[in-house]
């Protein structure tokens, strides 16, 4: 409210995670467009908050805890990560031996050199399931977690990403959870 009388710009920049933005942003803005009034939104990647300023970003949303002194933040939501995978590699398998599913299934991993650095990886989760797997480093690895997605989709492994990335599709029934109780 206050951007739409105060502000003389006529562009509202959001920076936010490439995956993120994609899969979860960009399908909601038409709910906020109303709000924004003569605003036009920019989605630009994520920015770091040294140039945030310089980029002329109004709102980030990042995975990140913490701000500078400078910045008010406040937490959106809180987040699951899940395994999914294609229905298909699930297929008549329910209950609890779904998780030990993973134990054999190819894993897609999300690089955090590569792009997307927020998510716990492959060897996280294991440990904390207090599962072991020999191979667990390996398999096709993806910069932005919106590819990997779209791997999982087609079939090639479990993907370990965001509950609400993924939420889409989930609903849609292009993936689904692998298992429900996902360690802390």
């Amino acid at each position: 409210r206050r951007l739409r009388f105060e502000r003389r710009a006529e562009t509202f920049t959001i920076s936010a995670d490439p995956s993120f933005a994609s899969l979860w942003l960009a399908p909601r803005l038409a709910m906020v467009r109303p709000a924004l009034g003569r605003l036009e939104v920019r989605i630009v990647a994520s920015v770091g908050l040294d140039a945030m300023a310089e980029e002329g970003v109004d709102l980030a949303i990042s995975y990140r805890k913490g701000a500078a002194s400078d910045i008010a933040a406040l937490d959106l939501f809180t987040e699951r990560v899940i395994p999914a995978c294609a229905p298909a590699l699930v297929e008549g398998h329910v209950g609890p031996d779904r998780a030990e599913m993973l134990d054999r299934m190819p894993l897609l991993h999300i690089d955090p050199t590569m792009g997307d650095d927020v998510y716990p990886t492959w060897r996280g989760w294991f440990t904390a399931a207090t599962r072991q797997r020999k191979d667990i480093d390996q398999g096709p690895r993806f910069g932005l977690t919106i590819v990997a997605a779209q791997a999982a989709i087609a079939g090639m492994g479990a993907l370990l990403a965001s509950e609400l990335v993924l939420r889409r599709h989930l609903d849609a029934g292009h993936l689904v959870e692998i298992a429900r109780e996902i360690p802390a």
